[in-house]
C-alpha cells in the first residue's frame, strides 16, 4: 500500500523532532509514482524549509513526457542542487529514489534512481552545484511529505519514506529498495514513514516519535516490494 496526493492540498507533517535537524550527512529513500496534473512544475516529494529554496527539498522537474529528479538543500553562501537529467522519473511508474547529501567531501551530492525490477543507480547529471558554505540549520522547519511550505504539492502515489542520517554505500541503498534495512543502519534511521495509508497519523516506524500529521493523503495501490524491517 501507499498513500496518494491530490496535487492540490494533500501532505503530511511529521513536525520539527529535534532527531530530524540539521542530518549531515543525509540519505532519503523513498518510492514514487508521479502523476502528471499538468500545473507543477517543481511538485515537492520531501520538503524541509521555511520558505522556498531555503532548506531541504526533493522535487521532480516535469517535462514533456517524464520528469527529472532534483535535491537542492541551503547553504550559507550558495545552495547545493543536483539535478538528473529529463526523463530519469516517468509518468505513471513506480521509481525508487535515494538522495544523499553531505558538508565534508565532494561530490555533495548524489542521487540513484530504481525500479521494481531493476537495482538503482546512480543517474546522469544535468546540475551538479555543490555551491560553498556550511549547511543551514533546518531545526525550525517541519518535514513535510508531498509538499512544501510555499505549495508545490506533490501529485501521485509515495511509499516508503526513510530519512537517514549517513551517506550509504550502493549496497546499502540496493537493499533498502527491496524492503531490507541493514540491521547496522537502524540507529542512523531518524525517521520512517510507511504510508501505508491506513493510520492517521501516520507512524514513524524509527522509534524516534516523529508521527506525521495527515491531510488527506488517502491508501492506493502501494510499490511491488515487501515489507520493510531490519535484517
Amino acid at each position: 500500500m501507499a498513500r496518494h496526493f491530490d496535487g492540490v492540498d494533500d501532505l503530511i507533517n511529521a513536525g520539527t523532532g529535534a532527531s530530524l535537524a540539521n542530518l549531515d550527512p543525509l540519505t532519503v529513500c523513498g518510492w514514487l509514482y508521479f502523476v502528471d496534473l499538468g500545473a507543477q512544475n517543481y511538485p515537492r516529494v520531501l520538503s524541509k524549509e521555511a520558505v522556498l529554496n531555503e532548506g531541504i527539498r526533493i522535487e521532480v522537474r516535469r517535462a514533456a513526457t517524464a520528469g527529472n529528479i532534483a535535491f537542492g538543500r541551503a547553504q550559507t553562501t550558495a545552495q547545493c542542487y543536483y539535478n538528473s537529467v529529463s526523463s530519469t522519473i516517468p509518468f505513471n511508474a513506480w521509481r525508487f529514489v535515494a538522495l544523499q547529501y553531505r558538508s565534508s567531501a565532494s561530490p555533495r551530492m548524489r542521487i540513484f534512481v530504481g525500479t521494481p525490477t531493476a537495482l538503482a543507480t546512480e543517474v546522469a547529471y544535468a546540475d551538479t552545484l555543490d555551491g560553498t558554505g556550511t549547511p543551514v540549520s533546518d531545526s525550525a522547519w517541519p518535514l513535510r511529505i508531498g509538499d512544501s511550505v510555499d505549495v508545490i504539492p506533490w501529485g501521485g502515489r509515495l511509499g516508503y519514506i526513510s530519512y537517514i542520517g549517513a551517506f550509504l554505500t550502493l549496497a546499502e541503498i540496493q537493499s533498502i529498495q527491496f524492503g531490507i534495512i541493514p540491521a547496522h543502519l537502524m540507529s542512523d534511521v531518524k525517521g520512517f514513514w510507511p504510508l501505508w495509508g491506513v493510520a492517521t497519523p501516520e507512524p514513524d516506524l524509527s522509534g524516534n516519535g516523529n508521527n506525521g500529521t495527515v491531510t488527506g493523503a488517502v491508501v492506493a495501490d502501494g510499490p511491488p516490494v515487501g515489507v520493510y524491517g531490519p535484517r
